[in-house]
């Protein structure tokens, strides 16, 4: 029996339960409604309940559910339902196992479309255990189901319900679902490679912030694409390189002008030497500090609101190391609080006769405290000693956060 025929009985049963039963202007204004919702949802995954709801609207249905099946550990990995799909949790813990229509479809190819009432006879449902503990105390007694793409590793499967007191699937039924499959897998496979860019670039971040080094990418004018968390610290500073209307400068005017000419060079790189050489340059702070940069080009597939381009990837390495943070090697060490603050001006640069002039203390007794650091790092040398110490890992600044949708 067509949708558009349903009886007035259905309907009113329908109606008692909150669902319409559409027509068909109607089917064709939801399903409508329904394509322009998975496509919303495949590029925002907050609005995949909002586009099932769409998708059980068109089929008069109370609920509608996306999930893949892991073949291996023959459980759901990703569940998408609509708000009204209740029952989840059980699902996957235990029910989805036991679910004689998902065990029925999976040995079909994908695209068969599988109308429960079309395999599971009423006798079959009254002495299931799956239909009778789990589907129909949460009013779900019809199903249309179908797996839109499957490979060795899992199913992703697609389905609809109706209430105990609504119609079986029809073949209108049947018809509509194959008419909106190409776009069901469209909207579902787009929406998985978009989660999982997200996660790589989320992982990109995260690692690039965990670099002991400052590293950026940006275009030509200087212009910051993005910042990891060390060169975020480095601009904040700005003592030997900053940012000034909107562009990465150095301190000196000329240290500026031959950056932003190494910038140039690096983005303007043509596709015939990819691997051109990178341009070094060492900046100056106000004290002499040294910040030594190499650029090279940066292929970028898009950046800067979808324009193809390239970048210049930036690298920046401090030639004078820091000061070491006492407390730290305190920690790793076992030092006493003047051994740590000896140890952290010896690899900060500082000359022995300097610190303890500094401190007010006689040369016996910053000796006999290099002595102690020597055995508790198993070191016999003050060169070989900050070799060590400058080796070790420094605490990495947190990122600052930035509006959404600001390049970092």
């Amino acid at each position: 029996m067509p949708a558009e025929e349903t009886s007035d009985t259905i309907r009113r049963v329908a109606a008692g339960k909150g669902i319409a039963m559409p027509g068909p202007r109607l089917t064709h204004t939801l399903v409508a409604a329904a394509i322009g919702s998975l496509y919303e949802a495949a590029a925002r995954s907050d609005r995949w309940p909002d586009a099932l709801d769409a998708l059980a609207r068109a089929f008069a249905s109370t609920a509608a559910h996306f999930f893949l099946w892991d073949r291996s550990a023959d459980r759901a990995t990703l569940s998408l339902p609509s708000h009204a799909y209740q029952g989840q949790e059980d699902f996957h813990r235990r029910y989805g196992r036991i679910d004689p229509r998902r065990q029925m479809l999976m040995r079909r190819p994908p695209g068969f479309l599988l109308l429960c009432h079309e395999h599971f006879s009423p006798d079959f449902v009254r002495d299931s255990e799956f239909y009778n503990d789990f589907s129909l105390p949460l009013g779900r007694r019809w199903l249309m189901t179908t797996i839109l793409w499957e490979d060795a590793a899992a199913a992703a499967i697609f389905a609809v319900f109706r209430a105990p007191g609504q119609s079986p699937y029809t073949e209108a039924d049947r018809r509509l679902l194959l008419r909106l499959l190409p776009d069901l897998r469209r909207a579902f496979r787009l929406g998985q490679r978009l989660r999982r860019a997200t996660a790589e670039a989320a992982l990109g971040r995260a690692v690039l912030d965990a670099l002991p080094q400052a590293v950026l990418a940006t275009d030509a004018a200087g212009h910051i694409a993005h910042a990891n968390a060390p060169a975020e610290a480095l601009l904040r500073t700005g003592t030997t390189l900053g940012h000034r209307a909107g562009t990465i400068a150095a301190v000196t005017p000329a240290e500026t002008a031959a950056l932003h000419v190494a910038l140039r060079r690096a983005v303007e790189a043509t596709a015939d030497d990819p691997h051109s050489p990178a341009a070094s340059l060492v900046l100056h702070d106000a004290t002499g500090t040294r910040l030594a940069l190499s650029i090279v080009p940066l292929a970028c597939a898009a950046w800067n609101a979808g324009a193809p381009g390239r970048l210049a990837l930036i690298t920046a390495t401090p030639l004078d190391p820091p000061r070491p943070d006492p407390a730290p090697l305190r920690m790793a060490f076992g030092f006493t609080g003047a051994e740590a603050e000896l140890a952290a001006a010896l690899a900060g640069g500082r000359r022995l006769d300097a610190v303890a002039a500094d401190r007010g203390v006689r040369m016996p007794t910053v000796r006999s405290q290099l002595r102690a650091i020597f055995d508790k790092t198993g070191t016999s040398r003050q060169a070989e000693l900050v070799r060590l110490l400058a080796r070790l890992p420094h605490p990495t600044p947190q990122p600052t956060p930035h509006p959404q949708g600001e390049p970092r």
